[in-house]
């Protein structure tokens, strides 16, 4: 049986005006010289761009909104829950997977993927939250685009959600 796999650690490098790799704090600093990196070797990486905060707050404002503004979810008990079904719904970030009834016929599903942090960077993030309001313009708010669901997403109050 093999081991389990060592958890990678993450460093946080900032890309330089000459588009190359510098350790954007001591931390990294630090690791890179622990790890023996130095001037000039070449090392594999997986680039990714970290999570905003922001942002997790702002997918469950943006579930807030349409829990607020549609019937269609009064049985979810919170926005995590509301956030999950827009998923499911849209299609967006699901994985379709193939699952086995009690009577044996095999049918496909679609399962949400996770949201969080680790799971994803800010940029596949930012994608699915485009795709998200989009959903929620056509299908909650008159086919509204976009753009009017983040406008009315800022309008909401900070503290929610």
């Amino acid at each position: 049986m093999a081991g389990k796999r060592k958890k990678r650690e993450r460093l946080l490098f900032r890309v330089t005006r000459d588009g190359t790799l510098a350790p954007a704090d001591g931390i990294t600093q630090s690791r890179c010289r622990e790890r023996g990196y130095y001037v000039g070797q070449e090392l594999l990486a997986e680039l990714t761009k970290p999570r905003h905060p922001g942002q997790w707050r702002c997918a469950h404002r943006l579930a807030m909104l349409v829990q607020q503004n549609s019937d269609d979810f009064d049985h979810c008990p919170d926005v995590h829950a509301v956030l999950k079904k827009i998923q499911l719904d849209a299609r967006v970030a699901c994985d379709e997977v193939e699952a086995v009834t009690t009577d044996g016929e095999v049918v496909r599903i679609y399962q949400p993927q996770s949201l969080a942090f680790s799971q994803m960077d800010q940029g596949h993030f930012e994608l699915i939250y485009k795709a998200l309001c989009r959903y929620i313009g056509k299908h909650y708010f008159g086919g509204a685009v976009e753009d009017v669901v983040t406008d009315m997403i800022d309008m909401m109050p900070r503290e929610v959600a």
